[in-house]
């Protein structure tokens, strides 16, 4: 892979939950007449100060300075020290920053690519904009990074930056992070360069063109105003294909076009051994780069019967950094055996299309083993009771006016009594464990309700105008207004989860309303354009006019074929 999934990992952890010493770099690729600037982080019980002279070799130091910050996390406090540099390549090509130690403690090296430099236009103005895409050559609703970079000479006085246009076809567009500000030199005059960068996701196959960018403001220069100006840079062209279809080995795939995937499971206890009862806690971790998390399929554990499954919500995370969209999906499952044995989990599979190699890939992560211990009835272990008789003091010989009858019935009583024990504490130990495990669920849950409640309420009033919206723009057989009233009503209603387009929305549905809604995706974007009739719309919308009415629907129906006959 180009880019290692573990940069995605480091790229959604929190900053201050590194281990010992972590380097950030702000850019992975610059120009050779650019500056760039790495961080270095360590924690507070790393003591002494790091030593710069394995930079110096490939870069040039302009300067370097020292901050400390302090985060509690869960109660417990962390403290880190930052050595911040900003560093000038020398030379062309691709260099490795070695690893910096701090007491004895060493970073990983990274590697940053050095291009070569841009050319002032003729005439060297004192601003001018580039513009540039990632690739010019993409596939529909795969991620393209446009990346914008405005150079300064001068100041500017009351800058304006007009938003971006796009011709050809609907394209989703997401800004990356923060503007980064560094410094170039160009023939010899330094210029400030603000670059920003956005993801693009084209959502239907053909020509695009982006339109050149437009930057507005007055120069500032040796003490005098100038006029307004305007400045434009070129205009870009970008070809997507259409979606490429899975090969037959995984046939019902969903279209998944990403840079990067892979999943990683972890099992507690991690040997798979468990006592009588015991829950194993599987916790799955799907990391992507260039998809938003709730893209992912679900994962649907086919267990042996004898294993029940409890999962736990997903959990999504998505972040927008400055070389794309990186996300995160971990979900939880606890299995408890309901009878002793040995059981092989099986594997989980993600087919995706990896749109550097323009191919299609297969991730997966096997689950394991567990190994239950003892013999169960229903879902608790019953412990074996031992009939030991307790020792008698006389003989009946030696207990004059007791019969042998009497001994044997007396024996018989004590031992009945002593099972009945037994099983009267087997089962309060039983109902204790219960209890002990339920309440924390319990609260999980009715704090999940609380919330779900709350947001509800909070985004009724906006979900009914969309809904309205939508009713009347499916009466009047407007398809794209119905489509755009539903996916408003439905990020009102399901907030994240309600994922990017009609596709995931149908997920929430039962069969017969998700069948109404893909059909209309058909219509809108099929390889052959339909007439669009909403009436079967407008049913769909006034079976779901109530506050957490979709939420309380579970999806009945699988994943649309990607290429409907």
């Amino acid at each position: 892979m180009g880019r290692s999934i573990l940069s995605v990992a480091l790229a959604l952890a929190s900053v201050t939950a590194f281990a010992d010493v972590y380097v950030l770099v702000d850019r992975e690729q610059v120009q050779l007449n650019e500056s760039f600037t790495l961080v270095l982080i360590a924690d507070e019980d790393e003591q002494g100060e790091p030593s710069v002279a394995g930079l110096e070799r490939d870069f040039e130091v302009l300067s370097q300075s020292q901050s400390s910050s302090m985060s509690i996390v869960n109660g417990r406090r962390e403290t880190s020290r930052r050595w911040t540099f900003n560093l000038v390549p020398r030379a062309l090509g691709t260099f490795e920053i070695p690893a910096l130690s701090v007491g004895g403690v060493s970073s990983d090296p990274r590697t940053i690519t050095v291009t070569e430099p841009v050319v002032a236009p003729a005439g060297d103005p004192d601003v001018f904009l580039e513009v540039s895409l990632d690739r010019t050559e993409s596939w529909v609703q795969a991620q393209v990074i446009y990346t914008l970079k405005i150079y300064r000479a001068v100041s500017i006085r009351q800058p304006q930056l007009d938003a971006m246009r796009i011709e050809g076809g609907e394209v989703l567009v997401e800004r990356l992070g923060e503007d980064r500000r560094y410094e170039a030199v160009i023939d010899g005059r330094a210029h400030e360069v603000l670059e920003r960068s956005y993801a693009l996701f084209p959502q239907e196959s053909g020509a695009y063109t982006i339109a050149p960018a437009v930057y507005r403001g007055s120069l500032y220069s040796r003490g005098r105003i100038s006029a307004p100006q305007e400045f434009r840079s070129e205009a870009l062209g970008l070809f997507v294909e259409p979606a490429v279809p899975p090969p037959s080995t995984f046939p019902n795939a969903v279209w998944l076009p990403a840079t990067d995937l892979s999943i990683s499971a972890t099992m507690e206890p991690a040997d798979g051994m468990l006592n009588e009862g015991d829950p194993a806690n599987i916790v799955v971790n799907t990391l992507v780069r260039g998809l938003a998390a709730n893209q992912l399929p679900e994962f649907e554990l086919n267990l042996d019967p004898a294993l029940r499954v409890y999962p736990d919500k997903p959990d999504y995370v998505s972040r927008a950094q400055p070389n794309g969209v990186v996300a995160r999906r971990q979900q939880s499952f606890a299995i408890i055996a309901g009878k002793g044995g040995v059981y092989d989990l099986p594997t989980l599979s993600i087919p995706w299309f990896d749109v550097d190699l323009g191919d299609w890939r297969l991730a997966s992560t096997p689950l394991g083993t567990l190994r239950a211990a003892g013999q169960v009835v229903g879902n608790a272990p019953v412990p074996e009771v031992l009939d030991v008789e307790p020792a008698i003091e006389a003989t009946p010989s030696e207990a004059p006016g007791t019969s042998q009858l009497d001994l044997d019935r007396a024996t018989k009583l004590r031992l009945f009594r002593l099972k009945v024990t037994n099983f009267v504490l087997l089962g309060l130990w039983l109902a204790t464990l219960y209890v002990m495990w339920r309440q924390p669920l319990t609260r999980r849950r009715q704090r999940k309700k609380n919330r779900r409640e709350a947001e509800q309420n909070a985004t009724y009033h906006d979900a009914r105008k969309a809904r309205r919206i939508a009713m009347q723009a499916a009466q009047n057989n407007d398809a794209p207004g119905t489509r755009e009233a539903i996916l408003l009503w439905a990020n009102e209603t399901l907030g994240a989860s309600a994922g990017r387009g009609l596709t995931a929305f149908a997920r929430h549905l039962n069969e017969d309303d998700a069948a109404i809604v893909l059909e209309l995706d058909r219509a809108l974007y099929g390889r052959a354009r339909q007439t669009w009739d909403g009436a079967a719309m407008v049913g769909v919308l006034r079976r779901l006019d109530r506050p957490g009415a979709l939420t309380a629907q579970k999806s009945a129906v699988a994943l649309p074929p990607l290429f409907p006959s």
